[in-house]
């Protein structure tokens, strides 16, 4: 799992990898991280946890009901699980 200053360090070399040509970084504004221009700044800067992201706990339920019966007594089953 890449952070997102590793990831942005790969972006110019699939790029160079790509069109064959090296990518400026200095003039692209994703890349400039300044925080004069706050879109950018607060948009591209930030990195994500996407471990603490992804790995959350949560709840779970499971509701069974069965039944069943012959010719001389019904038998019902029901089963709940949190």
């Amino acid at each position: 799992m890449l952070t997102g200053s590793q990831y942005s360090s790969l972006i110019p070399e699939e790029y160079m990898n790509t069109n064959g040509i090296p990518l400026n970084t200095q003039t692209v504004n994703e890349f400039k991280y300044d925080p004069n221009d706050p879109y950018y700044y607060y948009n591209y800067s930030n990195n994500t946890n996407w471990i603490d992201a992804i790995s959350r706990s949560g709840n779970t339920q499971d509701h069974n009901i069965s039944m069943s019966g012959g010719e001389r007594r019904p038998c019902i089953m029901l089963q709940w699980n949190i």
